[in-house]
């Protein structure tokens, strides 16, 4: 088991969730609303704004013949998890020991708890649609996605490239009954636990693709 807490994913070439996003959002609700403790990596890889309202930056789940869906601020995560990867199956003697089956690599598994904010219920609504959408559609309508991570920050001295950092988990989809919708918190505005599960038929964490070379190539005679 993995812990994340970079504060950012994308899900089938969609931004699902970016601190540095609804944190300056967030003002909007007004009353002195702050809200502390959320991890913002910096990173040249990442959208950090500077952010206005979700109208003008074009967020992405801003829609003009939705003028609610502007008053949605985005999620902030409290637990991002990645469980999965190679395993072994065990079998317990009846004389007793076990015996210990080969390596199995097994598909990952990303578990996010968050808070949703939004202005007014009506935008909160919308943004419970957005969120379901998004992540039941993946690519091309057949579920599944990509699912690109941040597992951590690059240390702010790091001479490796910050894209290398990044892990992408292929072939992923929705499960465990899609999103799990909690009771509203209290608070300025409307906010709103949800949990939701991806799981991907692999079980490789690959880097970002790497160029090797481009332009037309010879096949000779």
């Amino acid at each position: 088991m993995s812990s994340i807490e970079t504060g950012w994913l994308r899900y089938a070439s969609l931004e699902v969730v970016n601190h540095h996003r609804t944190l300056a959002y967030l003002p909007a609700i007004g009353g002195g609303l702050t809200v502390t403790g959320e991890e913002c990596c910096h990173c040249d890889a990442i959208d950090e704004g500077p952010f206005t309202t979700p109208e003008n930056d074009d967020a992405p789940w801003w829609e003009p013949t939705r003028p609610e869906s502007g008053d949605f601020y985005g999620l902030l995560v409290t637990r991002m998890e990645l469980t999965g990867g190679q395993d072994r199956d065990v079998t317990q003697r009846a004389g007793g020991g076990a015996s210990i089956g080969p390596p199995i690599l097994r598909g990952r598994t990303l578990t996010v708890e968050a808070v949703m904010w939004a202005g007014n219920l009506a935008a909160m609504r919308w943004g419970e649609l957005w969120l379901s959408e998004t992540l039941s559609c993946g690519c091309g309508g057949c579920g599944l996605g990509d699912i690109c991570v941040l597992p951590a920050c690059p240390p702010e001295d790091s001479s490796i490239c910050e894209d290398d950092y990044f892990r992408v988990i292929p072939d992923a989809g929705l499960v465990g009954g899609g999103l799990v919708l909690g009771a509203p918190i209290a608070n300025r505005g409307v906010a709103r636990s949800v949990a939701f599960q991806l799981t991907s038929r692999q079980g490789w964490l690959l880097g970002e693709p790497i160029l090797a070379a481009e332009g037309a190539f010879s096949t000779g005679s």
